[in-house]
């Protein structure tokens, strides 16, 4: 990687918006503005996507489950935490963290497409099928993701 910027001190007479700008030059020269701007493209927060936000697993009491829409509405990604020993997430245990990929037919569509690892997105158990990935379908069930199992996520309230 290239040489950090030099960065001088705002009482050799450069000013805050001149320091700012030094370092973000050093930044993008980094590599650091391009990996950042590539995880804003699934900002939640700013998505209007009606799958993008906070969810509830109440088989996974406070146990993370949150959906990244990308910018084009048609993908995105779940990012979850689960505790090791199968108990709610509400501990202070140790948190295994995974992420799933997602795809959408359109971006106001009912139906999701996931991309399963070795473990069910839905239980968290792990599959008995023998094969390494799977693409679960879920659909939207008017306050939250319904899947194939019965298993449901509700949309915590005031999520994006």
């Amino acid at each position: 990687p290239p040489p950090a910027p030099a960065v001088a001190s705002a009482t050799e007479g450069q000013g805050r918006r001149s320091l700012l700008r030094d370092l973000a030059v050093g930044l993008v020269g980094s590599g650091v503005a391009a990996s950042v701007a590539g995880d804003a493209a699934l900002a939640a927060e700013s998505s209007s996507s009606k799958w993008a936000g906070t969810y509830s697993d109440f088989a996974h009491d406070g146990c993370e489950r949150r959906l990244y829409v990308a910018y084009d509405g048609l993908s995105g990604k779940i990012v979850g935490r689960d505790n090791p020993e199968g108990k709610d997430c509400r501990t202070r245990e140790l948190a295994l963290q995974w992420s799933l990929k997602f795809t959408l037919d359109s971006a106001d569509g009912n139906e999701i497409r996931i991309e399963e690892g070795k473990r069910s997105v839905s239980s968290r158990d792990r599959r008995e099928d023998g094969k390494d990935t799977n693409i679960a379908v879920a659909r939207w069930d008017g306050d939250g993701i319904l899947f194939p199992d019965g298993v449901k996520w509700k949309k915590a309230k005031g999520s994006r």
